[in-house]
């Protein structure tokens, strides 16, 4: 089931509007387990409707989801059928002839640049690293984010000063301060990560808890178990001062390089990220005993790569 459909079987097994359906009914009308794949994205999904202009009331016992209502209908579903329709309706052959097609094949060629490697080329100094001195990034936190028990334990605007506060009192520029950022849930004495981010213009307190993110944190919040918490890792200059902000572009090659270093080691504890670039693209590398492994006894080869790799 492609993710459009899994959406909208989400959107369907939520109704009617403002009728109260149990989790345990959801996962009958889903005709899933708690396991299943539908259901481990569940908080994604909610994400999507509200993203979309609807609304989905949580119905808690404490800090555990129980029930859910569909207050409001997205205005996506419409256009998720009319775009399958359209898709069923032309085959590859009419769609390869199309004007917009021919159109594009008669244009003049253009150059089309390289893609951004993420490791560093030798003997390069890409700007914003320190010209070619050791880049350095320290690691702050866990900070504890502030949830309005008024308003069901939710992540609000309030949270963004709060936290702001928190890590004024590390250091009273950390706030200020240009890297990349982590959320995760705490329970017990584990940490799941859910979302990785950075800011190489904007500031790390003001970046991580945009209304974008918040959304996202909360669509985490109601669907797991967990503290909430943001992890920092802050952009040293060797001198072990705040590296100042990328200008022009804003593009920052060693926090792009950590960013999807970070995502790609997240997404071995948890598959599940809510990150919606650089993912897809590692969820579907697979290297035996490597990366992505799959459950089971990996090849002697693979296991002799690891010591390489891994082993001290």
């Amino acid at each position: 089931m492609t993710k459009g459909r899994q959406f909208m079987h989400v959107v369907d097994a939520l109704k009617p509007i403002g009728t109260q359906v149990s989790r345990t009914e959801l996962e009958k009308r889903l005709n899933v387990t708690p396991v299943s794949t539908t259901l481990d994205r569940l908080s994604t999904y909610l994400y999507d409707i509200e993203k979309f202009g609807g609304e989905v009331e949580r119905i808690k016992d404490g800090r555990n989801v129980i029930a859910y209502i569909l207050r409001k209908e997205p205005k996506t579903e419409a256009r998720l059928i009319k775009g399958a329709a359209r898709k069923a309706r032309t085959s590859p052959s009419e769609r390869k002839n199309s004007p917009q097609t021919t159109k594009r094949s008669q244009s003049p060629e253009k150059k089309i640049a390289a893609p951004e490697a993420n490791s560093l080329p030798k003997n390069a100094t890409p700007k914003n690293t320190s010209d070619g001195k050791r880049i350095n990034f320290t690691v702050w936190g866990p900070f504890k984010l502030f949830c309005d028990p008024e308003k069901k334990y939710q992540i609000t605007k309030d949270s963004g000063p709060e936290l702001a506060a928190q890590l004024d009192s590390k250091d009273k520029k950390l706030a200020d301060s240009h890297g990349c950022y982590m959320f995760a849930l705490r329970a017990g004495k584990g940490y799941t990560p859910w979302y990785l981010g950075k800011a190489s213009k904007s500031s790390l307190a003001k970046e991580a808890m945009n209304f974008s993110n918040i959304l996202s944190y909360n669509g985490v919040i109601n669907s797991h178990n967990g503290t909430p918490v943001l992890f920092v890792i802050a952009h040293m200059t060797p001198g072990r001062k705040f590296h100042k902000k990328s200008t022009g572009s804003g593009k920052n090659a060693a926090i792009d390089f950590l960013e999807n270093w970070l995502i790609g080691k997240a997404l071995e504890k948890n598959h599940e990220l809510i990150n919606r670039q650089q993912t897809n693209f590692l969820k579907n590398l697979r290297v035996d005993g490597i990366f992505n492994a799959r459950k089971g006894k990996p090849p002697p080869a693979a296991k002799e790569l690891h010591r390489v790799l891994f082993s001290g």
